[in-house]
């Protein structure tokens, strides 16, 4: 019961973090700012930087998402609108490899997840 209750509330604190992240990117200026921010960001929290992020196959990012870090489905949902607003601000061979892995987690969330959102909807939209 103990382990449970650690888990449910390292969920709650990556959703903060998460979602400050994404406030914070969204209140920036530059493309390179941006990048830069969220670059730092994912490597303080997923101990990966775009790179390395991209570099993983998708299974390998779902178990690091899901059975290390434990991010609920919202959790999973917040790092893939950091990656879209990513996406949109990288450079060009960054920014179709940051598109496939959102595109990859927004499907994730629709095929495991039981809500149903037009946001992630028309997000994945565009992504295809």
């Amino acid at each position: 019961m103990e382990q449970k209750d650690f888990l449910v509330r390292q969920a709650e604190i990556f959703g903060q973090v998460l979602g400050k992240l994404l406030s914070q990117l969204l209140g920036l200026s530059s493309s390179k700012e941006i990048v830069e921010t969220g670059n730092q960001a994912l490597m303080d929290n997923l101990g990966l930087n775009i790179s390395g992020l991209i570099s993983l196959d998708n299974e390998d990012l779902i178990n690091l998402l899901v059975n290390e870090k434990h991010f609920s489905y919202s959790n999973i949902e917040q790092l893939a609108d950091i990656l879209f607003v990513l996406a949109d601000n990288s450079g060009d061979p960054e920014q179709t490899a940051l598109r496939a892995k959102c595109l990859f987690l927004y499907q994730f969330i629709e095929k495991e997840d039981n809500t149903y959102s037009f946001n992630r909807e028309w997000k994945t939209e565009s992504l295809m």
